[in-house]
């Protein structure tokens, strides 16, 4: 027996539905306090409805590159630490200095300036303040004591407040200096102490290697259709981590625990219409803080003893058919600077977007992927790259109709054909790609406009 039947009624909301979860897969807004909060209390009770006990950590990250590395890495120290059955291994900072660690290598760069910008306006108020302090004490007791006084007096007070601001300075240095040596030197300890001397070689010898390859890997950001400015790093963090390859093994395999947050809105859209709109008679409850989490975060990483949760980019673009695309720029990114990059659906290259000078016939003939060839040339100019690349004339004719000029067939060595035409009235010229199998500019342009184009001649 069917418990629902759409009505008209209903039927009618659709589209204003798809229309508000479009708006919210489609979302740029960055995550608040409020969102976090509620976030915080949708995790604790997604896990008592799966029968969990509430994952020890809930952290936010501000990017899905920076929830693989840290997710993985995390899962990787938990797992090293079930491993071990050692309570020496201090899981609850290890996670923490995790989540730091990677997110600290992709906004490094950006926390220095905001950091040397704080820095040195403290510093600038901080003279100024001295100097005002000193000038007023120095017109008040030359005029009481003398000018000898006042110096004397000036230098006291300059020397205590140094010396008070040092004695400050100096202690936060201290500890702060004293509980990062005392968590490398406890991971270190287990490192070192808590495993069979074959396992530490090899493992050492895995980290090694899992770091060389990340360099390698990274030595051009560009050269993929993702930028994520931390990345050279992430290799050598597994291994200060302790984690290792297993640590980079799980980053690779996050995808084992991901949910895709608003980027799943289709899946929450479906389902809450049933609930708020045709309100059929099911308990709620526990898909409650699922529909939440669509509605107020980016994707996460659930794990048993931590979750993880992104926030939403600050820039998504798509074209007409809602392909991720974007001709000068990154079609998507986030706050800590990752990016990726794509035209009309085709991830491509960093580089292809962000240099298009630096595009050469070598570097299109290189290319393997036909769409993202296809996008270097446009990126080049289909003119220039037909006349480098020294394409061959197939055909040429001239159209006698009103608005027609010459057209030409071209072919580049790759066995590509372009139909290069002429628009009579504005002498602009295009270049059209059509089948690799036609012979002749009229066959070309009836492959393209879908229709012979007599027929059009004679209806003219």
């Amino acid at each position: 027996m069917k418990k629902y039947k759409l009505t008209s009624e209903h039927r009618a909301q659709l589209p204003a539905w798809r229309d508000k979860w479009i708006a919210n897969a489609m979302s740029t807004e960055p995550m608040t306090e409020d969102d976090r909060e509620a976030c915080r209390d949708a995790v604790l009770r997604m896990y008592a409805a799966a029968k969990l006990p509430p994952p020890k950590h809930i952290v936010f990250v501000p990017s899905p590159f920076v929830l693989r590395f840290a997710g993985g890495f995390a899962a990787g120290i938990w797992h090293l630490a079930g491993a071990q059955k050692s309570r020496s291994v201090d899981v609850t900072a290890a996670t923490r200095d995790a989540t730091y660690a990677a997110t600290y290598a992709a906004t490094r760069d950006a926390t220095d300036a905001a950091t040397y910008d704080a820095t040195r306006d403290a510093r600038r108020h901080a003279r100024r303040h001295v100097r005002r302090h000193v000038r007023r004490h120095a017109r008040c007791d030359g005029r009481r004591n003398g000018r000898r006084h006042a110096r004397r007096h000036v230098r006291r007070h300059v020397r205590r407040h140094a010396r008070r601001h040092a004695r400050r300075h100096a202690r936060r240095h201290v500890r702060r200096h004293a509980r990062r040596h005392a968590r490398r030197h406890a991971r270190r300890h287990v490192r070192r102490h808590g495993r069979r001397h074959v396992r530490r070689r090899a493992r050492r010898a895995a980290t090694r290697d899992a770091t060389d390859v990340a360099a390698y890997d990274a030595t051009d950001d560009e050269s993929r259709y993702y930028v994520f400015r931390g990345l050279h790093r992430m290799g050598e963090l597994a291994n200060l981590l302790g984690v290792g390859q297993i640590g980079l093994d799980c980053a690779k395999n996050a995808w084992r625990m991901w949910s895709g947050g608003n980027q799943w809105s289709g899946w929450t859209a479906s389902i809450s219409f049933f609930r708020h709109i045709a309100q059929l008679d099911i308990d709620y409850t526990a898909w409650d803080a699922w529909e939440v989490l669509t509605r107020r975060s980016g994707p996460r990483i659930m794990h048993p003893d931590f979750c993880m949760i992104s926030d939403r980019p600050a820039r998504l673009m798509v074209d007409d058919q809602n392909r991720p695309h974007c001709d000068d720029g990154p079609f998507c990114s986030w706050r800590d600077g990752s990016m990726i990059y794509a035209v009309r659906g085709q991830y491509v290259p960093a580089w292809i977007i962000e240099h298009p000078d630096r595009i050469a016939v070598a570097e299109i003939r290189a290319e393997t992927n036909i769409e993202i060839r296809r996008v270097m040339i446009e990126k080049m100019g289909t003119g220039r790259y037909l006349t480098e690349s020294g394409a061959t004339l197939v055909d040429a004719d001239e159209r006698t109709s009103e608005g027609g000029g010459p057209r030409a067939l071209l072919r580049d060595s790759d066995g590509s054909q372009w139909l290069c035409g002429t628009d009579g009235s504005t002498s602009r010229v295009y270049y059209m790609s059509v089948p690799n199998d036609v012979m002749t500019c009229r066959d070309a342009h009836c492959a393209i406009a879908g229709i012979d184009e007599d027929l059009v001649e004679q209806e003219g």
